[in-house]
């Protein structure tokens, strides 16, 4: 695959979703798996728009929560964006810091390959994408209750605070409740805004009750036997399944709150492939409408209450279940996978701008 058959979406992720400007400091941060070629195309389009860039290659890692060395996190605090080609920047200390207090505004590729950037998903429209995000997260703010299940044996239960839903873009006018909780800081950067969009969420949910069967899990991978997890006020207090149980049983013992539910996020994109086997995590698939995952570990998030009991080990690690049906207060969100925002009129008018609403608007 050539330059010529992947710059159409390359090119929409620096200057229609990253908004790169001339005079900016962008930093962009790609690990050993990174495909250079990408990467360089990047640098150049952003050059191209005006902006001063520095490359920088760092050893791949799988973890969210490593980040990239104290060379990475002083760099950082530099730089105006991140253009990110590496999972281990995100939930990190040094990311996190960056955004909180120098105003970091990093944009991640959901999956940084030839073959997704030449796809219909990275040459999306992201007029309708951030719409449609919109639109998603005030239907969800319109309840506290949320409903969970699916055909697997799924049938959870949890709480949200309705300024607590948000997406990686952020809506209107939104705070957040950042300052609800003692010793939160407001974000003067952004959440993670990864490229091509395409999900919203809870963080954090409240009152987590009842059983999840997991068809992947972050650090494990596609799970052979389902992975069934029993939540009681918001931990995760019984692992059932095959090895994969076995495996998430070592990667908790003895870190305290890894077994704690942190966020709660399904995808939005209609045309993000169900890449399950996409790894360190399947981060495409996250993004596809219908897709629903639940965060749990201890790294703590946006305004979520600070542990008292403190641990060297930080994780963050996703469940992924596959077409759940997603109900909050009366309202289903989601049937079987099928969103039921893709039929609103608003969003449907919006997408005849770029075609056939019908082709748009379909799932691949």
């Amino acid at each position: 695959m050539k330059s010529i058959d992947i710059i159409e979406g390359i090119q929409n992720y620096v200057v229609n979703w990253a908004k790169i400007k001339k005079g900016e400091n962008i930093l962009i941060v790609a690990d050993s798996l990174a495909d250079e070629l990408v990467v360089d195309l990047t640098a150049t389009v952003a050059r191209g728009q005006g902006a001063k860039v520095v490359v920088c290659w760092i050893e791949f890692n799988p973890l969210q929560t490593m980040g990239g060395g104290k060379i990475i996190d002083n760099a950082l605090k530099g730089a105006d964006k991140l253009l990110r080609f590496t999972f281990a920047l995100s939930h990190d200390k040094g990311t996190v810091e960056a955004c909180q207090e120098y105003g970091l505004r990093m944009y991640g590729v959901t999956n940084p390959t030839r073959d997704f950037l030449a796809s219909e998903a990275a040459r999306f429209p992201v007029e309708l994408m951030i719409e449609i995000q919109r639109e998603t997260v005030q239907r969800a703010r319109k309840a506290r209750n949320i409903h969970i299940t699916d055909e697997k044996g799924t049938d959870f239960t949890a709480e949200g605070r309705p300024e607590n839903w948000s997406s990686e873009i952020r809506p209107k006018d939104f705070k957040g409740d950042y300052k609800n909780w003692d010793m939160d800081l407001e974000l003067t950067g952004n959440y993670p805004m990864t490229f091509p969009g395409s999900m919203t969420g809870l963080i954090p949910p409240e009152n987590g009750n009842g059983t999840v069967v997991f068809d992947v899990f972050s650090g494990i991978g596609v799970c052979k036997t389902p992975l069934r997890l029993t939540c009681k006020d918001n931990y995760f207090t019984s692992i059932e399944g095959g090895e994969e149980a076995e495996t998430l049983k070592r990667m908790w013992k003895g870190v305290p709150h890894a077994n704690y539910l942190v966020e709660i996020m399904w995808g939005l994109h209609p045309k993000c492939r169900n890449i399950l086997e996409q790894k360190p995590l399947p981060n495409e698939a996250e993004r596809r409408a219908g897709n629903l995952h639940i965060g749990t570990g201890n790294r703590r998030l946006m305004s979520m209450r600070p542990f008292k009991e403190k641990s060297k080990t930080q994780y963050h690690l996703d469940g992924f279940i596959v077409n759940p049906t997603v109900t909050i207060g009366n309202d289903v969100l989601i049937d079987k996978g099928r969103l039921a925002v893709f039929d609103d009129p608003r969003i449907r008018d919006i997408a005849k701008k770029y075609g056939d609403p019908d082709k748009l608007l379909a799932k691949i």
